[in-house]
């Protein structure tokens, strides 16, 4: 389960970067 949540925040963060 601890996984997903990590998985989530890095997709976020790749996303953010990405975007900015």
């Amino acid at each position: 389960m601890y996984s997903r949540l990590v998985f989530i925040s890095l997709s976020n963060a790749i996303s953010y970067l990405i975007l900015h």
